[in-house]
């Protein structure tokens, strides 16, 4: 039946997304909910949330049917005040859920209101709850983006050759695959890195127009690296390298792009003994795209389609692939196909998708935090075992 899921829980929604990139900010996240939305970006998305020692500060404004009764934002300051008295930030950002948005709060006003009431940055973010994650962290994006453009942004300047956007948990990035990023780029003689989404954001976003190459390691940060380009000229390149011969390509790339030469030609197939035919990989934009690299670059496998959970970038989709939301669209699209070989995705997926063998794949924008802990390391050549393990 369309709308019902029975076997997976719904994808990771916008606030999720912005909660994500502020978990290592110093900065003030205030949920405008009940106390659940913040409860499940926190307790079920963000596997961070284990380190006790890295708490975020993150708050609910605790609504009750009377607030959203007799209005949100005498309650909002009311909490804020009380809370600025225990906890200092560098900037506080209010965050939408189901219940403004239904009441239609003006976040614009609300936090201009509650900026002059604090003396501190103030952020509004109209997240709904109704988009996935991706939506949240791009709108986030933008308006950090605008600010720094319009020179409010008085933070200084953290100043780095390459920029990482968009290395958040919720994309498969923890501090293990990001050391693995730097390592590459220290490779290319690069050691000045910046990482977006692990703390100074605003400082990050304030000196950003000195960066000589940007990365975007996930569909939202695709946007945000483009519009870098549009603003200052920067070059960009998009994803990251699995497998060894994608790390070599990569490099080779990096090394271009950061002294503006001419980008290496795609490199050549390798072939590998394999009765696979076909596979699909059930997954985000990026680590798909970078998945589907490896399997027809290094291992010689033609026919690897890809069903979208989130939104996908044009330059990521191609023949044959499609894109789903909900259970419904992706049984129905599976049984009017060909049967696979061999499918790679979420093991919330597994349970309900015929085919003659699965390569469990979580993604924590499906499942949260309950298959975190079993997350293969595919960076570079750590791709090369993941894979032979599998198809050789």
């Amino acid at each position: 039946m369309k709308g019902l899921y029975r076997n997976f829980p719904a994808f990771a929604p916008d606030y999720t997304g912005v909660s994500s990139l502020l978990f290592d900010e110093n900065a003030i996240t205030v949920f405008l909910d009940p106390h659940g939305c913040n409860g499940q970006s926190l307790y079920y998305m963000d596997p961070r949330f284990e380190d006790f020692s890295r708490m975020p500060k993150s708050f609910s404004c605790g609504i009750r049917e009377k607030d959203a009764v007799f209005g949100l934002e005498s309650l909002v300051e009311k909490k804020i005040t009380k809370l600025l008295k225990d906890v200092t930030g560098d900037y506080i950002v209010l965050l939408g859920t189901p219940v403004p948005a239904m009441l239609g709060v003006d976040f614009r006003a609300l936090s201009r209101k509650i900026e002059h009431l604090t003396n501190i940055p103030t952020f509004g973010i109209p997240t709904t709850g109704l988009c996935f994650y991706d939506e949240g962290q791009r709108m986030f994006f933008d308006h950090i983006l605008d600010w720094t453009e319009s020179g409010a942004n008085n933070f200084e300047p953290e100043k780095a050759d390459v920029h990482i956007i968009g290395a958040t948990p919720l994309d498969g990035w923890d501090y293990t695959s990001m050391n693995d990023y730097v390592s590459l780029l220290e490779d290319c003689g690069i050691t000045d890195v910046s990482c977006w989404g692990q703390g100074n954001l605003l400082q990050k976003a304030k000196g950003i127009k000195n960066s000589r190459l940007n990365i975007a390691v996930s569909a939202t940060s695709l946007h945000m690296v483009e519009r870098l380009k549009q603003s200052y000229g920067t070059p960009y390149i998009m994803g990251y390298p699995i497998g060894s011969l994608m790390e070599r390509y990569f490099k080779e790339l990096i090394k271009a792009k950061v002294n503006i030469q001419t980008p290496p030609s795609q490199p050549e197939r390798t072939f590998v003994n394999t009765d696979i035919n076909g596979i699909l990989i059930l997954g985000d934009p990026i680590n798909s795209c970078m998945l589907r690299n490896c399997l027809r670059m290094q291992f010689g496998i033609s026919k690897v389609d890809i069903g979208f959970c989130f939104r996908p970038p044009s330059v990521c989709v191609q023949k044959n692939d499609f894109i789903f939301s909900e259970e419904y669209e992706l049984k129905q699209t599976i049984s009017a196909r060909q049967e696979y070989d061999l499918m790679i995705g979420d093991p919330l997926f597994k349970s309900f998708i015929p085919c003659k063998k699965y390569i469990d794949y979580p993604n924590i924008a499906v499942s949260g935090r309950l298959y975190a802990s079993e997350i293969d390391r595919v960076f570079g050549k750590w791709g090369d075992a993941f894979i032979k393990k599998y198809i050789t």
